[in-house]
């Protein structure tokens, strides 16, 4: 009778997957990435240290086939060896004490299976769920069965929308007609939300960001993981910062991210495309702001942030493919375009239009125009299409004025 073992490499934040198996983070951090059939060990474990970590690349290619492959308990992880690339694009630095073992089947108990809970329930969150809710369904040795998907509770047709989705299993006032599935479970109390989970997937609006996180304080069990997908960045004075790190440094958890790399400045753009639909000046016009305010983003990214691959915005969805998508449907040109028609301000709109959705372009817009005032740029002329969104949202200035210091 052969027994059934799994390879686990661990490289703490640093995920992979393989051909042989899908990615699952276990409880401890470590990786279960590949199987194989150990016909000869009766030993519930064996491990072997990998001394050279410096050898393996950042991001890795290939399937992982020949780490399952000459084995040995003292042996060390070959630097040559294919790795699978890593997963959802992410890309962290290798712990300097990577270490692969080998344990038996018979030891993956269910506990050890990750408890997913969806932090947040918008339109985001909830597609989120239901992608989260379908792996953990085709994954029942790695992910337990039930998404938790936290809900600031309201009413929606005289229900609260946690029992809505519960008995729907759809978020009809966020993201209708859309099934998440029947595993999904909408939970109003954040504690009990967060109770058991050992994965978060963070995704609710920057705007309530700082309160939520006050709330989960405590309430997070040591060595979870998560990931945000809270778009944007924090902003204080001279200081940016990824929301990504402050769940860090607050919570105490590891936290990856997954945003544009563009840091939501396209939704400035988008702003500025949608006040000019307001103006009716036509696609030439729009196509001009489109192609200054995509500059502006680049130079913005590259001058704050030199690690910055200029090659990003032309060549991957969230820098020119972003741009293009928010300023021709997204809700900020949607509003944007509403406040010159109406001769409403956006705050208003943001009411009326969107059904509980946040925009997010013109405090992004604050943000940027409070950066620039305390840490000053070195880009001949300024941000003048930034500034200009700025003032027309904050300082009443007319729509028109969009083009004029561009």
């Amino acid at each position: 009778m052969r027994n059934r073992a799994v390879i686990v490499a661990d490289f703490g934040q640093h995920a992979f997957s393989t051909t042989a198996r899908p990615l699952a983070l276990s409880r401890s951090g470590r990786l279960f990435v590949s199987e194989y059939i150990n016909s000869q060990r009766k030993s519930s474990t064996l491990s072997f240290r990998h001394s050279r970590p410096t050898a393996v690349p950042n991001r890795f290619s290939g399937p992982l086939t020949s780490l399952a492959k000459n084995t040995r308990p003292k042996g060390h992880f070959h630097p040559k060896s294919n790795v699978a690339s890593t997963a959802a694009s992410f890309s962290t630095t290798m712990s300097s004490n990577a270490s692969v073992n080998v344990i038996h089947g018979d030891s993956m108990q269910s506990e050890r299976r990750e408890k997913v809970a969806i932090i947040g329930s918008g339109n985001w969150g909830s597609a989120i769920a239901s992608v989260a809710a379908k792996n953990a369904l085709a994954r029942p040795q790695q992910f337990q069965p039930e998404i938790v998907m936290w809900v600031f509770e309201e009413d929606y047709q005289g229900k609260p929308l946690s029992q809505v989705i519960n008995e729907t299993h759809m978020n009809p006032k966020y993201l209708p007609d859309i099934p998440l599935g029947e595993n999904v479970i909408a939970e109003p109390d954040l504690a009990k939300a967060l109770n058991g989970a050992t994965a978060l997937v963070i995704v609710f609006p920057h705007q309530f960001f700082h309160d939520i996180l006050k709330q989960m304080a405590g309430k997070v069990e040591k060595g979870t993981k998560a990931v945000s997908l809270i778009k944007g960045v924090d902003v204080r004075g001279q200081t940016i910062r990824t929301y990504a790190t402050i769940i860090r440094e607050e919570l105490g958890i590891s936290c990856s991210s997954l945003s544009g790399a563009n840091i939501a400045t396209e939704d400035i753009v988008a702003v500025a495309a949608g006040l000019i639909d307001g103006l009716g000046w036509g696609s030439n016009s729009k196509a001009a702001i489109m192609r200054i305010g995509m500059n502006e983003v680049k130079d913005f990214c590259l001058e704050y942030f030199p690690t910055t691959k200029a090659a990003t915005f032309l060549e991957e969805s969230c820098g020119i493919a972003d741009i293009i998508t928010s300023s021709l449907g997204g809700r900020n040109r949607q509003v944007a375009e509403a406040m010159v028609k109406q001769g409403k301000r956006f705050h208003q709109l943001e009411i009326e239009m969107l059904k509980g959705q946040k925009l997010q372009g013109p405090e992004t817009a604050l943000h940027v125009h409070e950066f620039l005032e305390a840490r000053g740029t070195q880009r001949p002329g300024g941000y003048p299409l930034f500034e200009a969104v700025w003032k027309i949202c904050y300082e009443n200035d007319t729509p028109a004025n969009i083009i004029a210091k561009l």
